[in-house]
Formats: structure tokens, C-alpha cells, sequence
């Protein structure tokens, strides 16, 4: 690389203090807001003057060495295919960067090795908090309880019991309870699952939760049109459409609800592929309520979840977190939001049932 193309060192502030003709504390007072700076308001000026003229920029990381506080917060979510996580993250972003701090993201894949590894990492880094969706949370507690001594941690989860960690949660049980009766009145008596977590803990227990409803309702769940896959979209495509073929329309279930809407999606597609027709041969329930689910062909029947509302609680409690530090870390916060279950197309009565 010849001298015209050396790559301009940056301004430090020695430079800033050398051109204004002050000290280097003064500078940093100065340039940094601190209560203790006694400048002038001619010493104020010349300084602002020779950082403009420098295009000095304040070095984050020495700043957040010397004061603990990076204004940072790492989000670590499974899955950037799925819509849901952009939603968060851009909620997330939203209000963060209100109160001044930058949002990193890093994703785990929906693999516990994973994230064991991007919590570790996490140690290293300079956040001043994370906030986590887990596969396991409890898996990873003795982690999650390190990194809460030196950080603010915010997990998507049930309450983690005897910990100082803040969780927030949709509390979906309702709107579960909600949408079986729905489909039970529309005349549905044979239910599948498309389980595109298969392999997998399910982060929000979704399954457990819906086959003891299920049961509890009438509403048979055969093993034979429970559909597991991976979270992979060609996965879910293929498994689904493998499904409908082989399955005898006798022992087909009438309606399939699925892990989240990306799978819905999907599953109408599979269905499709296998000339089955949704909602008459095939009714489809989704989870999370995305936004492109309302704009199918066949608009999405689904249960909301409060993305926006849980940003914002997530958020509140790192904060908090975050001035609170050195003060004691204090009870653990759990908020819990209500769904809603969201009716669409994607769901009628079966074929040959009356309304």
C-alpha cells in the first residue's frame, strides 16, 4: 500500500488535548459531560472546536471499561428465518435505543450446544445485558446465574425459582383452551400437530400443554398425525406433503395446529403439493400470529402473542437492572401477558359438515 493510501490513524484524545493546548483530563471532562469538569466556557469551546476539526469520535469500549457500562445489550434468539424474532429484535431496538443503548444479536439455531457456547461467550463480551430465548432455560441455569453477577439477564420463559433472574412469558393457556373449543364446535374430532421442533425442547412448552387440553376437550390427537420435522421450511414442506399422501382420508385429522406460524405456512404448502385443499380437506391453526399470516391466500387463524408488550417488559427490567447494579440484586421479576386467539380462513368446518 503506497503512503497516499495509509489508512488515517484515528483522533485520541491526546490529539484533542495537544490541539485546544489543555490537558488530557480536561478533555475527557469535557468531551465526556462530567459533573467534576470546572472548564471555562472559552476552554469548553476550544476543545469542541479542535474535536470537530480532528473528527475525534469517543472510543465505546475504553469508556465503558473505565465507567462498567458499555450501553450495549446482546439478544439471543434460536432463529433468524423466523419472522417472530425481527419482531422482537426491532421492538426491542426500539426501546433500548430510547434510553440510549445499542441492541447486538446473536442466534443459537435452536441447538443447546449452541447456546451454551453464546452464553460463555457472553462472559467475554461487553454487555451490559442479555436477553434470552432458550431452548431449555433451566438447562442453562448455573450459566444464566454466572452471568447474572455481572450483568443484566432477562430470559422468555417460565419463572426460574430461587434465582435473581427477570422472565417474562405469554400465557398462552387460554387462548390453547379457546381455539380447541373453536374447532371442536366447528365439528373437528381428529386433530395432528406439526412439530417442527422435533428433537427439540419446545422454549414456551407448547405441546404438553396443548395435548392435555386436547384430551381434556374430546379431541383425539392419533400418534398417526402427529408430524415431527425439523424447523427447516423445506423440512416441514416434505413431512407435511409425505403425511397427506400416506395417510388414509379416514384417518386423516381434520384439523393440524402447528409449533409456530413459519410451520403453518409451511404446512399449507406441504398440504397443496398433496391436492388436498385448506380449510375444506385440511383446517390449519398457527402460533404468534406474525404479520404475513394475515396477508395468505388462506389468511391464518392463530394465537397472538404480545411481542411489542414483552419487548418492552424485557427491556424495562435490564434497565433497572442496569442502574440498580452494585445495590444488590433483588428479588427476580416473572410478567406474564395474556394471548388472544385470532380467527381466520384457515380454519372451517370440515368437508361435508353443515354449518
Amino acid at each position: 500500500m503506497g503512503e497516499s493510501q495509509k489508512i488515517p490513524q484515528r483522533a485520541t484524545l491526546r490529539d484533542v488535548a495537544l490541539a485546544a493546548n489543555v490537558a488530557v483530563s480536561t478533555v475527557s471532562g469535557i468531551l465526556n459531560q462530567r459533573t467534576d469538569s470546572w472548564a471555562s466556557q472559552a476552554t469548553k469551546k476550544r476543545v469542541s472546536e479542535a474535536a470537530r476539526k480532528l473528527s475525534y469520535t469517543p472510543n465505546r469500549l475504553a469508556r465503558g471499561l473505565r465507567l462498567r457500562q458499555f450501553m450495549r445489550v446482546t439478544l439471543v434468539i434460536p432463529d433468524l428465518m423466523n419472522p417472530l424474532y425481527a419482531v422482537l429484535a426491532r421492538a426491542l431496538q426500539r426501546v433500548l435505543s430510547s434510553q440510549g443503548y445499542e441492541l447486538l444479536v446473536e442466534e443459537t439455531e435452536n441447538e443447546s450446544q449452541k447456546e451454551a457456547h453464546v452464553l460463555q461467550e457472553l462472559e467475554e463480551q461487553h454487555s451490559d445485558g442479555i436477553v434470552c430465548v432458550l431452548e431449555n432455560p433451566l438447562m442453562h441455569r448455573p450459566l444464566l446465574e454466572r452471568l447474572c453477577r455481572r450483568m443484566a439477564v432477562v430470559v422468555f420463559a417460565s419463572p426460574l425459582p430461587e434465582t435473581e433472574i427477570d422472565t417474562v412469558e405469554s400465557d398462552f393457556h387460554g387462548s390453547f383452551r379457546e381455539v380447541i373449543q373453536h374447532v371442536v364446535k366447528l365439528g373437528h374430532s381428529r386433530a395432528g400437530f406439526v412439530d417442527a421442533l422435533a428433537g427439540h425442547t419446545d422454549p414456551i412448552g407448547r405441546l404438553p400443554v396443548f395435548r392435555g387440553l386436547a384430551n381434556e376437550m374430546g379431541l383425539e390427537c392419533p400418534e398417526t398425525s402427529w408430524i415431527r420435522c425439523s424447523a427447516a421450511l423445506d423440512d416441514i414442506r416434505v413431512s407435511v406433503r409425505t403425511w397427506a399422501k400416506l395417510i388414509t382420508p379416514a384417518e386423516r385429522a381434520s384439523v393440524l395446529f402447528c409449533t409456530n406460524d413459519l410451520a403453518a405456512i409451511c404446512a399449507i404448502r406441504g398440504l397443496l403439493d398433496a391436492g388436498l385443499v385448506v380449510p375444506d380437506d385440511v383446517s390449519v391453526v398457527g402460533f404468534d400470529d406474525i404479520p404475513i399470516s394475515a396477508m395468505l391466500p388462506c389468511p391464518l387463524t392463530t394465537i397472538y402473542q404480545p411481542v411489542g408488550e414483552m419487548a418492552r417488559k424485557a427491556s424495562e427490567a435490564i434497565i433497572r437492572r442496569i442502574k440498580n447494579r452494585g445495590k444488590g440484586g433483588g428479588t427476580a421479576t416473572h410478567v406474564s401477558l395474556p394471548t388472544r386467539l385470532v380467527l381466520r380462513e384457515s380454519a372451517a368446518r370440515p368437508k361435508g359438515r353443515k354449518g
